[in-house]
This record gives structure tokens, sequence and C-alpha cells, in this order.
């Protein structure tokens, strides 16, 4: 497997959760993805940030020839110009998510209201998220433990593990536009996320002891778009993200006092950043096929971010490492989509295509000499890493309207399924050793969607769930011996310490498992 790094994974996502309504941004979930995830390892991203409401979701998210009255008012903040003059509505989305094989899970509840006045429209969101521990973690961040053999020194006690709590994330979103003329509307938005998790993230430092997350992430938008009386839109959109996580990684550090003859843990700190910011525009087009019930719709969007600090993720035995410091991405997707709306069905298809480039590099901390004799000096590029992506999505979705006798609203039920398939190469040269290698890798994260939904009145109910496979989490194998555990070799002696290995990493297959109850209630 390719060693993971998730350059802009938050964001995506979160851009997922506000941006989509619905939810740092998954290939899988219901956006056409302005903000682009780029990913080198098939990492199971759980859905924390999949938490807005979507009427396209349970149709695999389909997006592009499809328009989701619930979802657009968060992907681009110009589309809130559709919300009907006068109106008000407010909405709460419950979503729940839980990960297979212990993994962890969470929840979410968010709260909000759109409205619109004459020309002017707006609203507001605000979620409170708790996050559940991976119970898989008592065992790859268990206290050191010592066997017979040789004399230790009192252990310190070393502080609880972070990942082994829960944790609490806030978000906040608003949004304010105006409609201008002849179907012309422009608008703005802002999401703030203050994080104190993100999923999935403690599991990629190896041999660590306790990592505790904290920071947040800031999305700014500006989208304008025109629609006609014949049923045909244009938009466009200009983003601004900026992602500051920062990880205090505790590790539990053994050594030996030569002048005690004693051997004794102590806790290490190591503080990892991870920094992104990203400017992104996108472009969309829908229009209708004459009368057919036929939609066609085209988008084109690009991301350039810039990655300040990389976290020095630690997941040995999977490929050699691969050092991380400053970076750039550039990265892109052309999409074309169809669908069809005859009678009470509703047919979608998404195809995207993914081109993405990537160049981290590591910097010389002091000079080092090259096995050439040459000198790299201080800052200069010890290692480079060129990334070429190929990727391919799509989604396709399914709608049937079931008339009630006496109901005034029919019974929906929609189905669909949704596909990020991830091809990349990467070219790494190490300045140092004067050697360079290629690498190829490539995977397919897939997941089924469901839903119902149902009017009573002016009510609106709505259960989407969703699976997520094809992904895995980094895990320990336990082999010769325990994590965390010291032992002495009979062939040193007293004196001879060997610090027993953390055993090699694996990505074990999981699932992501979500559901979500949402309601929205129109106020006078």
């Amino acid at each position: 497997m390719a060693i993971y790094r998730l350059l802009c994974a938050p964001r995506s996502a979160l851009c997922a959760l506000a941006l989509c309504a619905s939810a740092l941004c998954a290939p899988l979930c219901a956006t056409a993805a302005q903000i682009i995830p780029i990913k080198t390892l098939p990492i199971a991203q759980s859905d924390q940030f999949n938490f807005f409401p979507s009427a396209n979701q349970a149709m695999g998210g389909v997006s592009l020839a499809l328009t989701d009255s619930l979802l657009d008012p968060f992907v681009n903040p110009a589309k809130g110009a559709r919300l009907r003059s006068g109106s008000m509505q407010f909405f709460g989305t419950p979503t729940f998510y839980s990960i297979s094989r212990a993994a962890g899970g969470g929840q979410t509840l968010p709260v909000g209201a759109l409205l619109s006045r004459g020309s002017l429209f707006g609203g507001a969101v605000f979620a409170m998220q708790e996050l559940n521990p991976s119970r898989a973690d008592q065992i790859a961040f268990n206290q050191p433990v010592f066997t017979a053999g040789a004399r230790f020194a009192a252990v310190p006690l070393l502080p609880a593990p972070e990942q082994g709590r829960n944790k609490t994330n806030r978000y906040a979103f608003a949004t304010l536009g105006r409609r201008v003329t002849n179907g012309f509307s422009l608008a703005g938005s802002i999401l703030y996320a203050d994080l104190r998790r993100i999923d999935g993230v403690d599991q990629l430092y190896a041999g660590s002891q306790s990592v505790k997350q904290y920071g947040g992430d800031f999305d700014a938008r500006f989208g304008v778009m025109r629609d006609w009386e014949n049923g045909a839109a244009l938009e466009a959109l200009v983003l601004h993200d900026r992602l500051a996580m920062t990880h205090d990684v505790t590790f539990a550090e053994t050594f030996y006092d030569p002048n005690l003859r004693f051997v004794t843990v102590r806790p290490r700190v190591d503080r990892n950043l991870d920094h992104t910011n990203t400017w992104g525009v996108h472009l969309a087009w829908q229009r209708p096929l004459g009368d057919s019930g036929w939609r066609i719709g085209t988008s084109v969007t690009g991301n350039m971010m810039t990655h300040p600090k990389l976290p020095n993720y630690q997941i040995v035995d999977v490929v050699r490492p691969v050092p991380w410091d400053p970076g750039h991405s550039a990265a892109y997707n052309f999409g074309v989509g169809v669908a069809q709306h005859q009678g009470l069905s509703t047919f979608a298809l998404d195809l995207i295509y993914e081109p993405i480039f990537t160049h981290t590099w590591g910097e010389a901390p002091s000079d080092i000499e090259t096995v050439g004799g040459a000198v790299i000096p201080a800052g200069g590029r010890t290692t480079e890493n060129h990334f070429t992506f190929s990727n391919i999505v799509a989604r396709l979705g399914f709608g049937q309207d079931i008339p009630i006798e006496g109901a005034r609203y029919p019974l929906r039920l929609q189905g669909g399924v949704a596909a990020h398939s991830i091809h990349y190469w990467l070219t790494q040269d190490d300045h140092v050793q004067l050697t360079s290698r290629r690498q190829y890798e490539q995977w397919t994260e897939w997941a089924p969607t469901w839903g119902v939904s149902m009017r009573f009145g002016g009510v609106d109910l709505r259960y989407v769930g969703n699976t997520t496979h094809g992904t895995g989490r980094p895990g320990i194998t336990q082999q010769l011996l325990t994590p965390g555990v010291l032992t002495t070799s009979d062939a040193f002696g007293a004196t001879g310490i060997l610090a027993a290995p953390n055993g090699p990493l694996t990505l074990t297959p999981v699932t992501i498992t979500t559901h979500q109850l949402s309601i929205a209630v129109p106020l006078p």
C-alpha cells in the first residue's frame, strides 16, 4: 500500500459539510466537491462532516444535472435565491455514523434556518458533534509493562490517551445574498469549525501513547447564479479555505541510565502542524433537453493548494517513509451528468474525471553531505516527491414516488451508488542517497445509498443511509511481542536492553455506516 497523506482531507470534508449542506469531504458525500480531496492511501474517512440535509444524497449524491433544493444553498450560497420569497424554513438533521471493528463513531445535531424576504435571502446553521473513541485504541495505546530480567526504575505515570476520550467539535455557518434582476443572484457564506478531533488521525502515529488534536478550519466563498425561464442555469463560485490543526503526540521513550544502571520510561511530546490553504474556482451549467424530461449538466472545478506544514505521520512497515515538509497541489475535476424525470420516476448519472498534481519535499535542518560528496545546505531539499493522480468519480441514482390514498403528497423512495476510483504514480528523488524510485497505487471506494421521504402538510420528513466500502484503518498486527512490552535478551545479559517493536502496521478493512434523519418545518 502507499503511505498515507490526506493533504486536504479535513477541509474537503468540512466543505462537504457546509457546502453540501449535508456534509473535511469525503469523495462519496453528496457534493460536487468544490474542494477536491487528495488521498494516497485507502484510509477510512468517517462521515463526521456529512450532516447537512440533502434531497439527492440517497441517490448516490448526484448533482450535475439534478437540482437539490436542500443542499444547493450550502454548496453555492447564490442558490439560496431559489427559496420562495417571503418564506422561512427551520430544519434539524440529527446524524449518526459508526465504523465497523469497533473503530469509532459519532453523532451530530445541526439546527438551522433559511429565509427569504423581498430581494434578500440568507440563513445560519449551528452544529454540536460528539465523536466516540475507537475501542481498538485500548490495544494500540497501552501503558508500557516490563518483564523480568533486568533492573528497572519506577515507571512515571504517562498521560491518559486523549484518543480514548469522547471529543466535541462545533460548527457555525452563515450566508447572505441578494436577487438582482432577470434571474441573476449573488451571495456569500462563511463556515468555521472548532475542531478537537478529526476522526482517524490518531491512528496515523504508530507507537504513540496519546494524540491530542486541536485547531480549526475557516471557509469563505462567494457565488453568483443565473436562472433562465426555460429551466437552464449557470453558476460560478470562488472560495478560500484555511485549515490549521495541531497534533501533540506523546511517545513512551525508554532509556538506560548508566550511572544508576536502570531502565526507565519517560514521556516525549512531538508537536506536528497540519496547515493547508486552498483557493478554488467552480463553474457549472444545466439545461433541459426540450420537453423530453431529460436534463444535462456539466461542471469544471480547480483548486490550488499550498501546504506550509504537513504532519510527520508514522505509519511504519507499510511502505518506505516519505518525508513531508512544505508542498503544493493543483487539483481539477471535469464532470458531465444527465437526469430524467418521467412521471413518478427520476434517474440521474454523474461522471467526473479528476487529474491532480502534488509536489512535496523534505528540508535539511542543517548542512548534509550526500553520498557523492556534495553538500546540501540547511533548508535545501533532501527528498522530493511528485504525485500524479488520475481519478474517476461515478454516481448513479434512482427515485420513485408512490402515491398514497388520502395523502396529498406521495411517499418517495430513493437509492443509488457512488464510486471513487483512485490511481496515482509516485516519483521520489532522494538527493542525499542519490537514488530515485517510482510507485503505482490504485483502489476504489464505493458506497450504496438509500432513503425515504414524506411530506405532511408543509413538514418534510426524510431518512438517508449509506455504507462506505473499500477503505481501511491502520492497525497493529500482534506478532512476536506485545506492543508496549519491554524485555531483555539473554545474549546481552542484564545490561543489554531491547525495545520491542510495535509490530508491522496493516490496513484492516472497515465499513462506515451513516444514518441521518431530517425534518424541515416552514415558519410563518
